[in-house]
């Protein structure tokens, strides 16, 4: 039997933890979804990323004296790592917060291969960071597992840690609907863009559901994904990998498909990419709006000038589309020019939840690129 989500959230009221801060997680998308739609603006914060959410939950018990709830993925534990020892930890300021980390990759659980190094060593990585961790071993030890994980972060002013398995909570709780009116679903933009990129172009896809999008649309294509660097981890550095390539292989054509959250979490890459033109470049982010892997949570990214920034950051062409026909035109003007180009597509949240992942490994995807490009390379 599953835990019920209001009694979660009825418990962690009750002992005065009234404020949530996270990036979302696929095994806490009740828990994330029932925030989004009971919580009021000043209740909750989504993060670009997780150590973002560890500053925010510090800047909320500074101001009130009450521990924050902040929720992620043990996958985005890495980018919290830092605040919760320089900052949070006892032996610094002492900051109390409750932080519930969804299991991915738990020993004796079936996942994928990305989760499961970060799964296995889940426990020993917090035990050498010296930060208390707890885990209800079955949904009916939940609430009483949370309560001793509240007592101690109060009581020892320091952060703890929840470990949460999968299918730990309830119902699924339904977000409010998206009004967004664009006419290209993801799947369409990035099949748009398999068409009519250069043939010879080699692309980097974000985490998620624009790999899993890309390989769909490859295999009921023309099943050449050889040119593909397909990512199934490591949220927001898809561009600091195409970056990484446009500098070592400064004639090839590199192209980054990133999605807006990912773009945002590692915000600070952009500049770093825009720095460096002798290359021929063009980082591609399709703007949706929303966590789409995880739950549809909202992204700030509809609300601010993604290409803008672009700009700002000194990308020598950038531009934004939202219909097939400029998303067209641009990929055929951009294909005439070199340089660092920036390109935002402005999409809907429509999506193919059953979309399956890529039948082919990462080893398997890594080998089968790096021949791709490094053919005819000195």
């Amino acid at each position: 039997m599953r835990v019920d989500i209001e009694g979660v959230f009825d418990k962690l009221h009750k002992n005065g933890i009234n404020f949530y801060t996270g990036v979302p997680d696929s095994l806490l998308k009740d828990f994330c979804s029932f925030i989004e739609t009971d919580k009021e603006e000043n209740e909750h914060v989504i993060t670009a990323n997780e150590g973002n959410a560890i500053g925010v939950a510090a800047g909320r018990y500074l101001a009130t004296g009450m521990p924050a709830c902040v929720y992620m993925q043990n996958s985005g534990f890495g980018n919290a790592i830092n605040p919760l020892l320089s900052l949070a930890d006892p032996s610094v300021f002492g900051i109390p917060m409750l932080i519930l980390v969804g299991w991915r990759g738990e020993p004796d659980s079936s996942d994928e291969v990305q989760h499961r190094k970060q799964g296995r060593i889940m426990k020993e990585l917090l035990h050498a960071l010296d930060i208390p961790y707890f885990h209800a071993l079955k949904p009916s030890d939940f609430l009483e597992t949370l309560q001793s994980a509240i007592n101690t972060t109060i009581t020892e002013s320091r952060p703890v840690v929840v470990l949460v398995s999968k299918d730990t909570f309830s119902a699924e709780v339904p977000l409010k609907e998206n009004l967004d009116d664009y006419p290209m679903s993801r799947s369409r933009a990035i099949e748009v863009l398999l068409e009519n990129l250069p043939e010879e172009s080699f692309t980097v896809s974000s985490t998620g559901f624009i790999t899993r999008e890309l390989f769909d649309i490859r295999t009921r294509t023309s099943n050449k994904f050889r040119n593909d660097f397909m990512m199934v981890g490591s949220m927001g550095h898809a561009s600091s990998i195409a970056l990484g390539l446009a500098v070592s292989q400064p004639q090839k054509r590199i192209v980054c498909i990133d999605g807006d959250g990912a773009a945002l979490m590692h915000l600070g890459a952009m500049p770093v990419n825009a720095d460096i033109q002798n290359k021929d470049f063009l980082h591609i982010v399709i703007n949706n709006g929303v966590h789409g892997s995880v739950g549809n949570q909202p992204t700030v990214a509809k609300k601010i000038d993604l290409s803008g920034i672009a700009k700002s950051c000194g990308y020598s062409v950038t531009t934004k589309v939202k219909d097939e026909v400029g998303l067209i035109h641009e990929l055929r003007r951009f294909a005439t020019l070199n340089g660092t180009k920036f390109l935002e597509i402005l999409v809907n949240t429509d999506c193919d939840e059953n979309l399956k992942r890529p039948s082919i490994t990462p080893a398997e995807n890594k080998l089968i690129f790096m021949e791709a490009i490094r053919d005819g390379s000195n």
